[in-house]
């Protein structure tokens, strides 16, 4: 069927016109040969100034409107022709392809539509929908025509019979239609309101307000009554009543019904069940807020934890260093002390120093979970750093196992970035660790190369290794193998976990490698220098 453009011919007399809008021309072929059936005289634009202008000419049974329009959308469009007069009751049904969010569709029953279609729809389904208009406006044209030789009674039983085709209209909505008058007497609902609020329909109507939980009433009065003092359309949550006493929560929208003279005279509103995703909101917001204070609990404990870790840490200091002092200086070359005297005594040292190692360890945990490390990280001479560890800790391998402790580092080595302190911390850590995995007659190797743009240091051991599934976990704080345990080789559990984080701290790494009953390997990989 050819299109026919809006600027052509006066409007026939005695046809239901249907107007078509929508940008593709193939759109617009395909709805006129579904509508052809109807008998109706089509009117097709594609843009919406066409629109305006078909509307301008004459009246229409329903329009077609598509919502993705360029220029001015569907939306947009719909509200300018409900501004006139003799258009705004022109039924409008929305076609589109891309718009099903609900709140789209919930925007074009705002607009005044009657129906919103998602593409592709069944066309026997569209031509039944728009037949009901074609066939109202039909009615009414009869009316207007039989008007000066029916009788009355006549005009009334058609007047009830498009009443009814309206009222079956709205009783096929899944939401709550009525229409209300300014103080909120209901004179007209739909079925679905009806049977939601246990109400009958009567001559008198019945309040809305009434179906408002009491301590909302005046708070949505309020907003209901500014509405209509300002003529303006309301969007509101609200909670009603239904027919078993009980609340639930709907999204209410109602349209100003003008006069002439501007005045509102009626409210249409609508009303969509919202309850569950409301009630899902709000146990969102209650599990937040539990959220939030177990955190904010949580972070207060762990704050008092760090204190008293940090607290309890320095006091230990003191006495262990003391201890450390004395037992050094009874063992002093030339002091006359037995073997045996001798023998505790070094038990003790050894002890004392490792009571001192724990201490640091709590200490540097507890200052970096309250994040005061206070880092200076510069470049620093590596090689310098790994020979002073592994000079101070010879004689504790000799003492503690009878193994060689060896360290080189390559030739023309960049320096790293680094704090040293903590540097000298991450490597003592790591040789004290591979000390106490390894036996006697066993090899500990420290070597520094470098790799492209990090320096790495490897700190090796021919120990008693560590489980595929340990190694997983081995810098987990608190974490020691079952080997270690049952070896009595494990130290507190904290010695791998400050090496990460230190490292982590001063923009590092480390990684783990272990072959049971083989060896440990732990790479350390430092940010070097810029040129």
């Amino acid at each position: 069927m050819p299109h026919e453009k809006v600027t052509t011919g006066a409007v026939r007399a005695g046809r239901a016109r249907i107007l078509l809008v929508d940008d593709h021309p193939a759109n617009l072929i395909a709805l006129e040969a579904i509508l052809a059936p109807l008998g109706a005289e089509l009117v097709a634009a594609t843009t919406s100034r066409e629109a305006l202008r078909a509307v301008l000419r004459g009246e229409f049974a329903v329009i077609l409107l598509d919502v993705q329009m360029p220029e001015m959308d569907g939306f947009e469009l719909a509200a300018v022709i409900k501004t006139r007069e003799r258009s705004r009751r022109t039924p409008i049904i929305f076609l589109t392809a891309i718009h099903s969010e609900p709140s789209k569709i919930f925007l074009g029953y705002a607009q005044g539509a009657v129906d919103y279609l998602l593409k592709p729809f069944d066309p026997e389904i569209l031509r039944s929908k728009v037949s009901v208009f074609v066939e109202l406006w039909k009615q009414r044209e009869q009316i207007k025509e039989q008007q000066a030789r029916i009788h009355a009674q006549d005009r009334e039983e058609q007047e009830r019979k498009s009443e009814l085709r309206y009222r079956t209209l709205t009783d096929s909505m899944p939401g709550c239609i009525w229409a209300a008058t300014p103080d909120g007497r209901i004179y007209y609902a739909n079925r679905r309101w009806l049977e939601y609020s246990g109400r009958e329909a009567t001559p008198e109507g019945f309040g809305f307000f009434g179906a408002l939980p009491p301590e909302d009433e005046a708070r949505v009065r309020a907003k209901w009554l500014a509405a209509i003092q300002d003529h303006k359309r309301l969007e509101l949550e609200v909670r009603l009543r239904g027919s078993e006493g009980d609340y639930r929560w709907h999204l209410l929208r109602t349209e100003p019904e003008l006069d002439k003279t501007g005045a509102s005279v009626n409210w249409i509103a609508s009303a969509f069940e919202i309850d569950t995703q409301k009630r899902m909101e709000e146990e969102r917001a209650q599990l937040l807020a539990r959220e939030q204070a177990a955190r904010r609990a949580a972070e207060v404990a762990n704050r008092a934890k760090d204190d008293f870790l940090a607290t309890v840490s320095h006091e230990l200091r003191t006495p262990v260093a003391s201890i450390s002092a004395h037992v050094e200086s009874l063992l002093k070359p030339g002091r006359p002390i037995d073997d045996e005297t001798r023998k505790y005594l070094n038990v003790v040292a050894a002890e004392s120093d490792r009571l001192g190692s724990l201490v640091d360890d709590v200490l540097s945990l507890a200052r970096a979970d309250a994040d005061e490390l206070h880092l200076d990280v510069r470049a620093v001479d590596v090689p310098e750093i790994v020979d002073h560890v592994c000079e101070a800790l010879a004689p504790l391998a000799r003492r503690e196992r009878t193994m060689s402790l060896l360290h080189s580092s390559a030739l023309d080595l960049p320096r790293a970035m680094a704090d040293r302190d903590r540097l000298t911390q991450v490597l003592t850590n790591l040789v004290r660790n591979a000390i106490n995995n390894t036996p006697d007659g066993g090899i500990i190797s420290v070597e520094t190369v470098q790799a492209v743009d990090r320096v790495v240091i490897t700190v090796s051991d021919t120990g008693i290794g560590i489980e595929p599934q340990d190694l997983l976990r081995v810098f987990d704080r608190f974490y020691r193998t079952d080997q270690s345990r049952a070896q009595g080789t494990g130290g507190s559990g904290l010695g791998l976990a400050i090496v990460r984080d230190l490292l982590t701290a001063m923009g590092g790494s480390i990684t783990a490698e272990s072959t049971p009953g083989v060896g440990s390997v732990f790479r350390v990989s430092l940010r070097r220098e810029a040129a």
